[in-house]
């Protein structure tokens, strides 16, 4: 009766098999590698015949992890159901700035902190596109990431005091009465 519980059994012995399988394998590689006549070339075979195994088991394993993240963040423990309503606060608070109403806690701490929120996101970019092995695909993704955050950051910014509304003159009005 209890599915969630089951999920998470599943999703952490699958993720845990995974880990097992592809260290006993990365071993028995070195080992075969390190009695073969040519090391180097059997390392480099050895290397070539395994990569769709490794790059399948790293697929399996990222999906395990996934769903044990969801499976957890869906659980009745207090900080999840926390962090779910803070998230859904958030989310109605950001609905209501980008539907003309009043700014919510959140869009009034982004706007305040919106320079900062910019140059953090430009370097966050910067370190992803260090870490990542960078493809046209990861390259654009990351682009249009920074690009949508910058832009809507852009748009709840406050405008600079000198490009404000300029006050009335008092002298001009004055004049006219």
């Amino acid at each position: 009766m209890n599915r969630r519980r089951t999920v998470l059994q599943l999703a952490a012995g699958v993720a845990l098999l995974m880990i097992i399988e592809r260290r006993s394998v990365l071993h028995e590689q070195g080992a075969l590698a390190n009695a073969a006549h040519n090391p180097q070339v059997a390392s480099s075979v050895l290397g070539d015949l395994l990569h769709g195994f490794f790059t399948l088991t790293a697929w399996v394993l990222a999906a395990a992890l996934v769903v044990l993240v969801i499976a957890v963040l869906c659980g009745p423990y207090r900080w999840a159901v926390a962090l779910r309503s803070s998230v859904t606060q958030a989310g109605r608070s950001i609905a209501g700035a980008r539907a003309g109403g009043r700014h919510g806690q959140v869009v009034t701490w982004l706007a305040s902190h919106a320079a900062g929120l910019q140059l953090a996101g430009a370097v966050a970019a910067g370190i992803l596109l260090w870490i990542v092995s960078v493809s046209w695909l990861s390259f654009l993704i990351i682009g249009v990431l920074l690009a949508a955050c910058e832009i809507y950051l852009q748009q709840i910014k406050p405008a600079p005091p000198d490009e404000a509304s300029p006050a009335p003159d008092p002298g001009n009005q004055a004049g006219r009465a």
